[in-house]
């Protein structure tokens, strides 16, 4: 009996909270695969989730001025393809001259290059200007 006795002994060094705690991780372990209660009913299937669009490039947005801002949609993979496969020469060509200078360009807006815009702009102030190129409405690259 004694041997019984020493074999669990380790469980008795366990909480009644500890219990309670690890046995609720597991049950929400075990959801995690579960499918949602409402797919279960008969007009789920009729409709569409929200935020899901027919472009397989566009998905979920945010909200007010990132509504929009969801990522390398359709519409950006366009331009950078038509800038690939288009004879350079021919968009150089049909560019408006607009007179504007720049002494340095900073190709993206996430951390990175607004961090650079940033440290420019410090270093030189309006003394010298800065151009920063971001294919999203928003700034903020994929942190945003």
């Amino acid at each position: 009996m004694a041997k019984k006795k020493d074999k669990f002994k380790f469980l008795s060094n366990i909480t009644r909270r500890d219990f309670i705690a690890g046995s609720l991780v597991g049950a929400g372990a075990a959801l995690l695969y579960a499918k949602a209660p409402w797919s279960f009913s008969k007009s789920s299937a009729e409709q569409k989730p929200i935020g899901v669009f027919n472009d397989p490039w566009t998905g979920f947005g945010g909200v007010g001025d990132y509504g929009v801002s969801n990522g390398n949609v359709a519409s950006t993979r366009d331009a950078a393809h038509l800038i690939r496969d288009v004879n350079m020469e021919e968009l150089v060509k049909t560019a408006e001259e607009t007179g504007e200078e720049y002494d340095m360009v900073i190709i993206g807006g996430g951390f990175s290059g607004i961090g650079a815009a940033y440290e420019f702009n410090k270093a030189y102030g309006d003394t010298k200007k800065c151009l920063i190129l971001e294919n999203h409405p928003v700034f903020g690259g994929e942190a945003k």
